[in-house]
Protein backbone atom coordinates (compact mmCIF):
# COMPACT_ATOMS: atom_id res chain seq x y z
CA UNK A 1 0.00 0.00 0.00
CA UNK A 2 1.36 3.28 -0.83
CA UNK A 3 2.14 5.51 2.13
CA UNK A 4 -0.38 7.82 3.04
CA UNK A 5 0.53 12.01 2.95
CA UNK A 6 -1.11 14.29 5.73
CA UNK A 7 -3.03 16.26 2.73
CA UNK A 8 -4.96 12.68 1.95
CA UNK A 9 -6.51 12.81 5.29
CA UNK A 10 -9.82 14.28 5.80
CA UNK A 11 -11.89 14.98 9.20
CA UNK A 12 -14.29 12.29 9.35
CA UNK A 13 -12.19 9.54 8.18
CA UNK A 14 -11.91 5.99 10.09
CA UNK A 15 -8.65 5.12 10.27
CA UNK A 16 -6.83 1.61 11.19
CA UNK A 17 -3.58 2.33 13.02
CA UNK A 18 -0.82 0.80 14.94
CA UNK A 19 0.42 1.87 18.40
CA UNK A 20 3.70 4.09 18.09
CA UNK A 21 6.64 1.60 19.64
CA UNK A 22 7.69 4.38 21.44
CA UNK A 23 4.60 3.24 23.61
CA UNK A 24 6.37 -0.40 24.33
CA UNK A 25 3.03 -2.22 23.00
CA UNK A 26 2.51 -5.25 24.47
CA UNK A 27 0.53 -6.72 21.06
CA UNK A 28 2.50 -4.44 18.12
CA UNK A 29 0.79 -5.69 15.36
CA UNK A 30 -2.85 -5.32 16.97
CA UNK A 31 -4.50 -2.44 14.71
CA UNK A 32 -6.72 0.10 16.54
CA UNK A 33 -9.52 1.83 15.36
CA UNK A 34 -10.42 5.72 15.09
CA UNK A 35 -12.12 8.80 14.18
CA UNK A 36 -9.75 11.67 12.88
CA UNK A 37 -11.12 14.99 14.74
CA UNK A 38 -8.22 17.32 13.79
CA UNK A 39 -5.34 17.00 11.18
CA UNK A 40 -2.26 18.57 11.48
CA UNK A 41 -0.13 18.72 8.42
CA UNK A 42 2.96 20.65 9.94
CA UNK A 43 3.64 17.89 12.53
CA UNK A 44 1.81 14.91 10.45
CA UNK A 45 0.23 13.53 13.14
CA UNK A 46 -3.45 13.38 13.31
CA UNK A 47 -6.27 13.66 16.66
CA UNK A 48 -8.71 10.43 16.55
CA UNK A 49 -11.66 9.51 18.79
CA UNK A 50 -10.42 5.46 19.32
CA UNK A 51 -13.50 3.70 18.65
CA UNK A 52 -12.04 0.17 20.09
CA UNK A 53 -14.16 -1.49 22.19
CA UNK A 54 -13.61 -0.13 26.29
CA UNK A 55 -11.43 2.77 24.45
CA UNK A 56 -14.31 4.46 23.16
CA UNK A 57 -14.29 8.17 22.74
CA UNK A 58 -10.91 8.43 24.01
CA UNK A 59 -8.38 11.34 22.42
CA UNK A 60 -5.06 9.70 21.09
CA UNK A 61 -2.86 11.77 18.83
CA UNK A 62 -1.40 9.37 15.92
CA UNK A 63 1.74 9.86 13.63
CA UNK A 64 0.76 9.19 9.83
CA UNK A 65 3.31 6.72 9.50
CA UNK A 66 1.42 4.76 11.87
CA UNK A 67 -2.07 4.76 10.09
CA UNK A 68 -2.37 1.10 7.97
CA UNK A 69 -5.34 2.26 5.95
CA UNK A 70 -8.16 4.13 5.72
CA UNK A 71 -11.36 2.02 7.28
CA UNK A 72 -14.46 4.68 6.10
CA UNK A 73 -14.84 8.07 4.85
CA UNK A 74 -17.81 9.93 6.51
CA UNK A 75 -20.11 11.65 4.19
CA UNK A 76 -19.41 15.44 4.81
CA UNK A 77 -21.41 16.84 2.26
CA UNK A 78 -25.32 17.89 2.40
CA UNK A 79 -27.68 17.16 -0.42
CA UNK A 80 -28.77 20.64 -1.91
CA UNK A 81 -32.17 21.73 -1.87
CA UNK A 82 -34.07 20.89 -4.46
Amino acid sequence: MPELAPSDLRQGMVIAYLMHPDELPTHPELEWHGKIKEICNCLCVVEVEILDEGYEGYDEVVHVEQIVRVESVEQLWVKPPE
